[in-house]
Formats: C-alpha cells, sequence, structure tokens
C-alpha cells in the first residue's frame, strides 16, 4: 500500500509509481468486465440474419462489393482459394462448410423427383 509521509503531506515518487500501478491495474480489470458484458450483449439474432442473408445473396453481394471486399469474401467462399493448372484449367475448388452445406442441401433438391400427380399408371 501507499507509504505516506505525514510530516512533509507529499508522496515521494516511488510510493506515486506503485500507487499509479495499482490504479492502472484495477482500470485494466474494470476495461476487461466492460468488454465482457458488450460480449454478452452482442445481438447474436441479427449477425445470424445478416449471415443468412449472405448465403441466400451471395451473386448480390459479390455484385455490389469493391476489390477489397471481393477478396475477402471469396477467402469466405473458397478459403484455400482457387488453383488453376498451367493450361489455365480451374480445379475443384474446396468450399467452406457454410457453402459446402448450401451446396448439397440445394444439390439435393434438384435431384427430387417431380411429385407423381393423379395421371393414370401406365403399363412399363
Amino acid at each position: 500500500m501507499i507509504r505516506s509521509y505525514a510530516v512533509e503531506g507529499k508522496l515521494c515518487e516511488d510510493d506515486f509509481n506503485y500507487a499509479m500501478q495499482d490504479v492502472k491495474a484495477q482500470i485494466d480489470v474494470q476495461h476487461a468486465v466492460i468488454n465482457d458484458l458488450k460480449f454478452e450483449t452482442y445481438d447474436y439474432e441479427t449477425a445470424l440474419n445478416y449471415g443468412e442473408a449472405i448465403l441466400e445473396n451471395t451473386l448480390q453481394y459479390w455484385r455490389t462489393a469493391d476489390s477489397v471486399q471481393k477478396q475477402k469474401f471469396q477467402l469466405l467462399i473458397f478459403p484455400q482459394g482457387i488453383a488453376c493448372d498451367k493450361n489455365g484449367i480451374v480445379g475443384t475448388p474446396v468450399l467452406s462448410p457454410l457453402y459446402a452445406v448450401l451446396a448439397a442441401s440445394t444439390a439435393s433438391e434438384s435431384l427430387l423427383v417431380v411429385p407423381r400427380g393423379v395421371e393414370p399408371l401406365l403399363p412399363g
């Protein structure tokens, strides 16, 4: 704790520095508490809705993005990048997990057979 010099009514420089370190440590602790509170009050619903909108409207986001955003967006979709051979032929890129799930669900929907109507069965 702070050693005081009651006779002079002042703190020596060492005591002042020691007290300042203690105050700065308390401030750091309070900043950490504030940051934890900000994390707890983060609006996850808004973030999820935004992510869903990006997944559903990838082409629109791509068209409106600037070059820096496109680079980041491309890494979001293809985290390992897109590889070309020496002839310029693009290999099958690895999709991010989000887009892989989206691609799988879209592919399974497109392979569905049109449901049968009320028409009569034909032999064969």
